[in-house]
């Protein structure tokens, strides 16, 4: 069972939205002058954005029982620009075993292959 890519371009416009249903207002999402000041090469996309694609694929890899039992634990290693397209991958670390689900490593690279998040999905109770 091959865990789904998804690409998807990450665009200001979609930060926009997540910002105002956040109340974000911290401009170095929004503003490329601003996230230069703060040291980055361009506006950053908010983490939630790229563990949300995660979840997609998530849901489309274990199916419905994802809503119910999945579980996700994530770490943002590497910031991800506003612009960029992200793609999400993951590989079975652990086979199920008695008491444990099988637990895939899952991640999310940026436009040139870097790892942006890192993290485990499992369905719990799944053994």
């Amino acid at each position: 069972m091959t865990f789904p890519t998804i690409r998807r371009k990450v665009t200001a416009d979609m930060v926009a939205l997540y910002g105002r249903v956040n109340n974000d207002r911290n401009m170095i999402h929004y503003d490329d002058a601003a996230a230069r000041a703060a040291g980055f090469p361009g506006a950053v996309a908010h983490g939630a954005i790229t563990a949300a694609v995660l979840d997609e694929a998530c849901r489309a890899h274990f199916g419905a029982a994802w809503s119910e039992a999945g579980r996700l634990d994530v770490k943002f290693v590497k910031p991800f620009f506003v612009g960029d397209t992200m793609s999400t991958h993951g590989q079975q670390n652990a086979p199920a075993r008695e008491g444990a689900p099988a637990v895939w490593e899952v991640w999310c690279e940026n436009g040139a292959g870097e790892k942006v998040l890192v993290g485990e999905a499992a369905l719990e109770g799944s053994a």
